[in-house]
């Protein structure tokens, strides 16, 4: 098993950046042949801490689509780390 933790320059508080970068690092784990991708902690927001609550997942709902997406594609098993979510 071939395992690929991808370290990656974040942009804080830019979530559409970072799923951009997570796809292009996802595509490029997967050219080396990796059976898991390990994602970091907090890289939808950029760990942008004081803005959770505004730039924060619904129940997750787009990354799993988004992460569901990727690992279909790239036929990969994907730990998506830390995904911050609204409260409610």
């Amino acid at each position: 098993m071939k395992v690929a933790v991808i370290q990656m320059d974040i942009e804080f508080g830019q979530p559409q950046v970072n799923f951009e970068r997570v796809t292009g690092s996802i595509r490029e784990a997967c050219n080396e042949s990796s059976d898991v991708v390990v994602l970091p902690e907090l890289w939808t927001t950029g760990y942008d801490l004081k803005k959770l609550d505004q730039l924060g997942d619904d129940e997750g709902k787009q990354t799993i689509e988004f992460i569901s997406a990727l690992a279909s594609t790239y036929r990969v098993n994907i730990i998506a780390g830390s995904v911050a979510c609204q409260n409610r």
